[in-house]
């Protein structure tokens, strides 16, 4: 049984793990400009041109000023290990917008990203604007940015990231991809304040975690209009299949978002199945997912394994705000028998309002299949008069158990 003291202890213990401070040391200043020359010294008054140049330089504790303007390339940081609290910042330099665009630029599989960190610790992206990273074909992976191999201390942040595409119909891109492909975990990664608009993702996500990963943030980015999931936290894809993986994300946390209008019912790769959710825990364990606002999705919230004999494990579902999707606001288990679950998971003080705009049965919360040791708990429930707030199958374990839960109806369901 779910013990709620354990679950908030893990809760506690976790957020102050995750949000424990580095203390940082600058060495050096850099600078680059569109106008610059990579001849020059780097610094304010004759700045580099391009940022890989800036990047390939750098040193632990340095960093590299973008001054605003337009910028093409694909930037790759690889083997750089900043230590002691030495990172390595690349960001704007003070208001400006410094925009890496690869409108015409080649998608390869070494180069294929606006920023990709592989192997590398201490790094920080911030401020930029990344747009256009664009394929055709399903043996491409475009990305806004990249992680991958075995990194630790990743943070991402104030970055807008827009127009990342795959037109194929079976492609893949993301706005942000944190890929744990190594036996050696992506470590204490934080994603901030950024915004991922108007993505085209085929079979892919907004933001994903998938594999090899633990301790992670992902806090206060603005996701909106894109034909795929939001945020999605996952597991058991085989992205780490050596021996020693764990492939599977964990012990994180996603708060603060606001997620609007992720649906697939446009996307070639679903055929008109609109099936997207906000925020997805698929595989993942020990997750909390608080205080997000998730509005007009195919889905709001989903919890659950696409992969049959596994479980997300451990979630705690508190204090968000979800309204106004086309299915269920929340959806706790597999789809099908052949699908995976939920166990151990914790809803508690979440409000839930008009969901299920398609009148198709999903209600406010649907419990499906594979569902065990499930706790609602103060709730809050706002409905049209007609409706039940609950679609529970036949096949659901009797295990889930409610607590002052609150349920209201009203005839105003616009």
């Amino acid at each position: 049984m779910l013990n709620r003291k354990t679950v908030f202890f893990f809760c506690y213990m976790l957020t102050i793990a995750i949000f424990l401070i580095t203390i940082e040391t600058v060495q050096a200043s850099y600078y680059v400009a569109p106008n610059g020359s990579d001849e020059s010294e780097g610094t304010y008054s004759s700045p580099w041109q391009s940022i890989q140049y800036a990047v390939n330089r750098a040193e632990p504790g340095d960093v590299i000023f973008v001054r605003e303007g337009t910028y093409k390339e694909l930037v790759v940081i690889s083997n750089k290990e900043a230590a002691d609290g030495q990172w390595i910042t690349i960001k704007n330099f003070q208001n400006e917008t410094p925009i890496i665009d690869a409108e015409g630029l080649e998608i390869t599989p070494k180069q294929r990203a606006g920023f990709e960190i592989k192997d590398s610790k201490g790094i920080r992206i911030e401020g930029f604007e990344i747009r256009n990273v664009k394929a055709d074909s399903q043996e491409s992976f475009p990305a806004g940015i990249l992680v991958r191999g075995h990194n630790e201390n990743i943070d991402i942040t104030e970055n807008n990231i827009h127009h990342i595409a795959n037109y194929a119909k079976k492609g893949n891109a993301h706005g942000i991809i944190v890929y744990g492909n190594d036996p050696q975990p992506i470590q204490d990664i934080r994603i901030t304040n950024n915004k991922l608009s108007d993505l085209t993702l085929g079979r892919s996500e907004s933001l994903t975690l998938s594999g090899n990963i633990e301790n992670f943030v992902i806090d206060k980015n603005i996701l909106t209009n894109n034909n795929n999931i939001g945020i999605d936290a996952a597991g058991r894809y085989g992205a780490c299949d050596r021996d020693g993986c764990i492939d599977y994300a964990r012990n994180g946390v996603i708060s603060n978002n606001l997620v609007s209008y992720m649906s697939s019912a446009n996307n070639p790769a679903y055929e008109g199945s609109g099936s997207s959710a906000g925020i997805y825990i698929d595989g993942a364990q020990n997750i909390v997912v608080e205080k997000n606002h998730v509005i007009n999705n195919d889905f709001g919230i989903s919890v659950s394994s696409e992969e049959e004999g596994f479980s997300a494990k451990n979630i705690v579902v508190r204090n968000n705000f979800v309204s106004k999707n086309t299915k269920a606001g929340l959806i706790l288990g597999g789809a099908s028998i052949d699908n995976g679950g939920a166990e151990n998971i914790l809803i508690i003080a979440n409000k839930f309002t008009f969901n299920d705009r398609s009148n198709k049965g999903y209600r406010e919360v649907t419990i499906q299949n594979h569902t065990r040791n499930i706790e609602f708990s103060s709730n809050t429930y706002l409905r049209c008069s007609s409706k039940e707030h609950m679609n529970i199958s036949k096949k659901v374990t009797t295990d889930n158990r409610f607590k002052n839960e609150s349920v209201f109806s009203t005839i105003l369901c616009k």
